[in-house]
């Protein structure tokens, strides 16, 4: 099911207006960052593979980011002085603000203060409801703050079919943390992530997450949670898959009042479950 909506989006993509434009990188634009400024509602900016050293914001446009090559061979390291996301995406609330294809690695989030602390090392998606497809968050650090892979402050996001591995917060949600808003999780996978709690995905108070075959293994939190923490956050869980992960309590998922409802998921050996009133 995954694949057949997988293959309808990658499809639409292709569906190009008559009078948008393709913004290569390189060849009409130095830089990514470059194009996507130039770019106006509707355009498509596409990357050539390489190794991108940049720092990506993407606000109040409605365009396509997508790496040619696919995710292997088109990164975006955000390694360096200073602290920033890999993609921060502000005030985008359409679906059709799309990125395909790439992998961010090297982010270590950005202050959000006074919506929350440092937030959100490989993506950091604020008021927004961008449609992220077959992206690798791999290998980001919320220093100092919560949300390594990336971070959600806002909006309904849908994530398909993207990895979040090997990634660190230094408090909660070493893959993703959601901490306002709506997303949809469909076919993805967190790996290796660690954290104090949720060390694969932690969800806040007060969120909506819906979450479809997703996968979450050998992540570890050295507190609640090694697949996922939920504190009174509602939702639904749907085929998901739980292998490998620790805590010191709640190996696969651990709970905190109100919970996402789980249907025909999978718990492997040693995969405890801890829901608390």
């Amino acid at each position: 099911m995954i694949m057949r909506c997988l293959a309808t989006i990658l499809a639409l993509l292709l569906v190009h207006p008559a009078l948008a434009a393709d913004l290569h990188v390189p060849g009409d634009h130095d830089t990514i960052q470059a194009a996507i400024n130039a770019a106006a509602d509707g355009d498509r900016v596409l990357v050539g593979p390489g190794t991108w050293t940049e720092r990506l914001t993407i606000r109040k446009k409605t365009l396509s980011l997508i790496a040619e090559a696919g995710q292997d061979d088109t990164i975006i390291d955000a390694s360096g002085t200073g602290r920033q996301p890999g993609l921060t995406i502000k005030d985008c609330p359409s679906a059709d603000t799309r990125v395909v294809g790439f992998t961010f690695t090297g982010g270590k989030g950005s202050n959000v203060i006074p919506r929350g602390e440092v937030q959100g090392g490989g993506i950091l998606v604020i008021d927004s409801s961008p449609t992220i497809i077959n992206c690798t968050f791999r290998s980001n650090h919320a220093q100092y703050g919560c949300g390594g892979g990336g971070s959600i402050l806002g909006g309904s996001p849908t994530f398909l079919h993207c990895r979040f591995t090997d990634n660190t917060s230094d408090f909660i949600g070493g893959g993703l943390l959601v901490k306002e808003g709506t997303p949809r999780l469909i076919g993805c996978e967190f790996t290796g992530n660690t954290a104090t709690n949720g060390a694969g995905l932690y969800l806040w108070r007060r969120t909506h997450a819906t979450l479809l075959e997703c996968r979450f293994t050998n992540n570890t939190a050295s507190g609640h949670g090694g697949g996922l923490y939920a504190w009174n956050a509602d939702g639904r869980m749907d085929r998901c898959d739980f292998n490998g992960n620790s805590a010191t309590s709640g190996a696969a998922i651990s709970t905190l009042g109100t919970s996402p409802e789980r249907a025909h998921c999978h718990f492997g050996d040693d995969q405890s479950v801890e829901d608390v009133d």
